[in-house]
């Protein structure tokens, strides 16, 4: 408090206290300044924002501000319950006003559900619950009723019917055991795998469900086919019934931008558990 603003509570408290800050009202001796008390620092303010709606597997910009003491070096963190940040923990100085905004980039993961996105920094904070809307599989996304063998010198796949036109987020397939390397791939359906869309791979294959992560691409309801090619000879789970296609390649060389007319030839009873992931 000021000595004038203590002056003023003084003499508005006179009249009714006998005394005042240790000062007998009839005490003729003056009253000695307390000295002034340091400015309080403000309070911790953390703040976390997502700039755009998340679907599985995209990545976006998170911004997290921080408040407090001008000029002051912070440190913080950031960490999600599922996905990963880019830069999740460092340090950062406040300007003038007390302010810090981090930008970080944080990658959803494939699954849908909803995350917990939390930013930390002098003790406080701030957390954001982030929906990720579901992956709608199309084609055979579930395990076979037994296994077939497929080798590294052709293409093989199923026609799928995306009902529902969205982004393609991933390809996937199911395989017996791991393997060294697949590569999936989406074409377009002109009465058999015709212009790729997108691919994936090589990528390491696992035992069981394979989701690979694809560039994202836009992608109209109809038909496709969703192809893959392995590195060795592989077990891969397959349904009985049906039918799929193949066509001679070389793992190598990786999926060509074009298949011609006629390149593959369809075979009866069985179809690979291969399918496409996208976000409607």
């Amino acid at each position: 408090m000021t000595r004038a603003l203590r002056i003023l509570a003084i003499l508005g408290s006179m009249a009714s206290c006998d005394r005042v800050f240790g000062l007998d009202r009839n005490d003729a001796g003056p009253v000695a300044d307390a000295p002034d008390a340091p400015p309080d620092a403000p309070p911790v303010i953390v703040d976390l924002k997502v700039e755009n709606a998340v679907t599985p597997g995209e990545s976006v910009k998170v911004s997290a501000t921080i408040h407090h003491t001008p000029h002051e070096v912070v440190d913080f963190m950031l960490s999600a319950t599922a996905g990963t940040f880019d830069s999740p923990a460092g340090s950062v100085t406040l300007d003038q006003f007390g302010l810090a905004v981090l930008q970080a980039s944080y990658t959803a993961p494939l699954a849908g559900g909803t995350i917990m996105l939390t930013a930390m920094a002098l003790g406080e904070t701030a957390t954001i619950t982030v929906p990720i809307n579901m992956l709608s599989s199309y084609g055979d996304d579930h395990a076979g009723n037994t296994n077939f063998l497929f080798g590294p010198s052709s293409a093989f796949g199923e026609r799928v019917s995306i009902t529902t036109g969205g982004t393609v987020k991933a390809l996937g397939i199911y395989l017996v055991n791991p393997i060294g390397a697949v590569r999936l791939a989406l074409y377009s359906d002109s009465g058999g795998p015709s212009i790729l869309v997108t691919q994936v791979g090589p990528t390491t294959g696992v035992g069981g469900r394979n989701l690979v992560p694809t560039p994202s691409t836009v992608v109209a309801p109809g038909s496709y086919f969703v192809l893959a090619d392995v590195d060795t000879d592989t077990s891969v789970e397959v349904f009985t019934g049906g039918s799929y296609v193949s066509a001679g390649d070389t793992f190598n060389q990786g999926f060509p931008p074009a298949w011609s007319p006629g390149a593959f030839s369809t075979v009866a009873n069985l179809h690979p558990m291969v399918f496409v992931s996208v976000a409607n």
